[in-house]
């Protein structure tokens, strides 16, 4: 409804990787990631009914399976199916986000027309690949917002995460991971059920946990999803388990900067990960 939640535009960088390849068609996974504004949030008066969304500036993430058709050397068109998520990570509240599942149909236009049909293509020969394996530590921070829908203005919190993985890469662009998270939540002072707020103690603040997780590489980007619960909590009010997702670029060979929004029961995003990681190297397998 654009009088209540505006007409949103986004500006993003993407990622497409063809899968299947036959002929004049191709089958892609197509990624982006980026900044999105909206002209319409939250206001208790004059946009009461926009409980969706309170920031202009929001997060915007999209992934396709798309087929695409190639017409011409500059022209193709493409028709799938994904997924469109935008949220703030809570920085603002009210924050549900927005999940639009749907259909896509485009028509892409390439000003440097791609090769006719020619000789043969030569092959460079991919370099041998060998497995390794590494610990990683990430530690990132963060804010989330409580307010009352209707209020003016709401309190805001601290919050971190430290995980500490266990990653092996087994493919040039896909790795696995396994990990522990320490979790802290200040908002908690105000969800900790028979405690007034000022009795909480900074423990009861944090979350214990672990995840699963699935990184995939290209040159200096990853592309990171984790799957977790906890074993350690004071109160439910994050859910019983948790998704991680975004992404990490290498700045040096040990050193990764990152952004990530950690969500409750995989839905509603919790809070915005802005936070670094480093890599440490503990064993490689030669090829052979």
């Amino acid at each position: 409804e654009d009088t209540i939640v505006g007409n949103p535009f986004s500006a993003f960088v993407f990622y497409g990787a063809p899968w299947i390849r036959a002929g004049r068609f191709s089958f892609n996974s197509d990624l982006s990631l980026g900044l999105s504004y909206t002209t319409l949030v939250h206001d208790p008066v004059q946009n009461p009914y926009n409980d969706v969304i309170a920031s202009h500036l929001n997060l915007f993430f999209d992934f396709n399976l798309n087929v695409y058709w190639t017409l011409t050397r500059r022209i193709d068109v493409n028709a799938g199916y994904g997924i469109t998520h935008y949220s703030n990570g809570g920085m603002h509240q009210p924050q549900k986000g927005a999940n639009c599942w749907g259909w896509n149909f485009g028509l892409g236009y390439h000003p440097v027309p791609r090769p006719g049909r020619g000789p043969a293509f030569n092959r460079t020969p991919e370099p041998e690949f060998h497995s390794r394996e590494e610990l990683q530590i990430m530690y990132a921070a963060g804010t989330v917002e409580i307010q009352d829908l209707g209020e003016p203005a709401g309190v805001r919190f601290f919050t971190s995460s430290f995980t500490v993985d266990y990653t092996i890469q087994f493919h040039p662009r896909m790795a696995v991971t396994y990990g522990t998270d320490i979790l802290y939540d200040g908002s908690l002072d105000l969800a900790i059920k028979g405690i007034e707020p000022e009795d909480v103690t900074t423990f009861q603040n944090f979350y214990f946990g672990s995840h699963l997780g699935y990184h995939f590489l290209v040159d200096r980007v990853t592309i990171l999803f984790n799957l977790g619960t906890y074993f350690l909590q004071h109160s439910y009010d994050r859910g019983f388990w948790f998704m991680r997702a975004g992404g990490r670029i290498r700045l040096t060979d040990h050193l990764n900067t990152q952004i990530c929004i950690k969500t409750k029961n995989g839905i509603r995003s919790d809070w915005i990960e802005w936070g670094v990681a480093v890599t440490i190297p503990t064993r490689d397998h030669p090829p052979g």
